[in-house]
C-alpha cells in the first residue's frame, strides 16, 4: 500500500502538488470500497455517487460495486442513482448547462498523449476506422465496460475485481488519456490485497 499509493509520483505529483480533484475522487473510491467490505451499501451508492459527480467517469463503476456473486445489490444502484440524478439535477439548476459543458468538450476533442488512441493515429493517420473510433469513443467506452461487466458477473469475479477490471478497460479505450484518471486506479489496484 505504502508503495501503490502515499509513495507514487503519480499520487504525489497530480494529487498532491498540483491538487487535481482525482485525488479526491480516489479517496472517494476508497472509502466506497471499505464501505462495501462493511455491508453498509446506502453509504457505499452514496460514496460513488459523490466521486462521479465530481468527475464523471467513476459512475461507470457502479454497477461493478452492485455485483456481489451474480446477485445484484439493489439498495446500491438505487441509492447511488438516486443522488447522482439529485445532484447533477441540482447543478443544471444552479449553473444551467454548465455541468454539461465537460461532456461536450471530451466528447469531441482529440484523443490525448496516454490514449490508444492517439497511437494508432499517429502510426496510421487520421482517417478511416481510427476517425470512426475517435469520433463515436464515448459509445465504445460504454460498450466495453458492458462488454467487462458481462465476463465479471459470468465468471463470477468478486465486486473488487470487477471494479478493477472495468476501470482499466475504460481507461484504455477512453480517448482522453490523461494521468490523472490513473490515481482512482492505483487506490482502487491498492485495495485488492
Amino acid at each position: 500500500y505504502l508503495l501503490c499509493v502515499p509513495a507514487n509520483i503519480l499520487v504525489i505529483g497530480m494529487g498532491v502538488i498540483y491538487g487535481l480533484n482525482d485525488g479526491l475522487v480516489a479517496a472517494l473510491m476508497v472509502f466506497a470500497v471499505l464501505s462495501k467490505r462493511k455491508g453498509f451499501s446506502f453509504f457505499t451508492g452514496l460514496l460513488i455517487a459523490l466521486a462521479s459527480l465530481l468527475k464523471f467517469y467513476p459512475i461507470l463503476m457502479l454497477p461493478f460495486f452492485a455485483l456481489n456473486n451474480r446477485r445484484f445489490d439493489k439498495k446500491l444502484f438505487i441509492s447511488s442513482s438516486l443522488t447522482f440524478i439529485t445532484g447533477f439535477l441540482a447543478a443544471i439548476l444552479m449553473w444551467g448547462t454548465g455541468p454539461l459543458t465537460p461532456i461536450l468538450f471530451n466528447a469531441s476533442r482529440d484523443p490525448t498523449l496516454l490514449s490508444i488512441l492517439l497511437a494508432l493515429k499517429t502510426t496510421f493517420g487520421d482517417h478511416g476506422l481510427i476517425t470512426f473510433l475517435i469520433n463515436t469513443n464515448s459509445f465504445f467506452v460504454l460498450v466495453g465496460v458492458l462488454i467487462t461487466f458481462i465476463y465479471t458477473w459470468k465468471n463470477k469475479y468478486s465486486w473488487l475485481e470487477g471494479v478493477v477490471i472495468a476501470y482499466l478497460v475504460m481507461l484504455t479505450i477512453y480517448k482522453v488519456g490523461n494521468q490523472q484518471y490513473y490515481i482512482p486506479f492505483v487506490f482502487l489496484v491498492a485495495s485488492l490485497p
